[in-house]
């Protein structure tokens, strides 16, 4: 389960009491408004905010509770949010932030090989 003071629930939870019209799961722009609002200050980029609502949305519709543990389990997948300036990184997520680092390091370093062997295959076939 999220933990309550995660923003992707938070915004979860906004959007779920927001929904209207049943199985049409429909929010109202300035519902829509209020919810971005809560979840740019929660650390959420607009972007990740409209996940969280999309996903509890097409929970509603699909007859899902809006807020069950496949939801949640889905919320997992967007982006966290923000941490704010006094919050220690915890170990798991400088593995993480490692791992990514790593990640973008190897495909750097392939991209430079890649293109390396294609100008030396250029001027050997070019001979």
């Amino acid at each position: 389960m999220l933990d309550p003071e995660d923003a992707r629930w938070t915004v979860a939870v906004a959007t779920a009491m927001a929904l209207q019209g049943g199985r049409a799961a429909l929010i109202t722009s300035e519902k829509r408004a209020e919810i971005n609002k809560l979840a740019t200050r929660s650390g959420l980029r607009p972007f990740d905010a409209a996940l969280v609502m999309g996903i509890v949305q097409e929970a509603a519709r699909s007859g899902e509770p809006a807020l069950s543990l496949g939801v949640q389990s889905r919320l997992k997948l967007v982006t966290a949010g923000l941490r704010a300036a006094g919050d220690e990184v915890s170990a798991q997520d400088k593995r993480a932030m490692l791992s990514r680092q790593r990640l973008v390091l190897i495909a750097v370093w392939g991209v430079l090989l890649g293109a390396c062997l294609m100008w030396w295959l250029a001027k050997w076939v070019t001979q």
